[in-house]
């Protein structure tokens, strides 16, 4: 999405310099005229929150958060955008966002995961963790798929299965003995006591 003239006219620069946002956040779409305004708005205030990172960061989460879809040329946009940032923590929080995001393709999320500016973050971790969310939505707990869970042994994973009814009982038992934290096991037993009142 590209703004006119008639938009950009609309546009404080005071507003777009007090946040410390480029032009490139309106002509992008990601930040509208009317967000800006209620931003800056907020900013002025004496008990209002004076990090303008925190307002940016929170412009581009809620765009994250409420595309039903991307585009190729969108998810490099917002890359870029986050990658310029006067914060340099700023696409480090965006990048495991975008990750997160379950509206991403399995390309779009691989392609991230190959991405030049992912280099310099350790997020390997993160990065299997939702590859293997993603392997569980779309193929169920088929046998194959629980095994990986196994092999890697993520909390994250491991708690996420045990919210499945179909999760196989010799796997709560499973998680029962050998989950990968107590907070797992705790949960795995929860449940097996559970399904053992019924």
């Amino acid at each position: 999405m590209t703004y006119s003239n008639k938009t950009y006219s609309e546009v404080d620069p005071a507003d777009l310099d007090l946040l410390e946002y480029s032009r490139d956040w309106i002509d992008s779409g990601i930040l509208t005229p009317v967000r800006l305004k209620e931003q800056a708005e907020k900013f002025r205030k004496h008990d209002g929150d004076h990090c303008a990172e925190h307002y940016r960061e929170a412009v581009l989460v809620d765009f994250i958060l409420t595309q039903e879809s991307f585009s190729d040329e969108c998810i490099e946009r917002i890359l870029q955008i986050a990658a310029e940032d006067p914060d340099g923590s700023l696409l480090h929080s965006i990048v495991i966002r975008l990750l997160q995001t379950a509206t991403l393709t399995d390309g779009q999320f691989e392609a991230l995961t190959k991405n030049p500016l992912m280099c310099n973050f350790k997020l390997t971790k993160i990065c299997t963790r939702q590859r293997l969310l993603r392997l569980i939505a779309r193929e169920g707990l088929e046998k194959g798929v629980l095994d990986k869970c196994i092999d890697e042994g993520d909390g994250i994973v491991h708690r996420h299965l045990l919210k499945h009814k179909e999760l196989p009982p010799s796997f709560v038992e499973f998680l029962i003995e050998r989950g990968a934290n107590k907070a797992v096991r705790n949960m795995a037993k929860q449940r097996f006591n559970r399904n053992t009142l019924c």
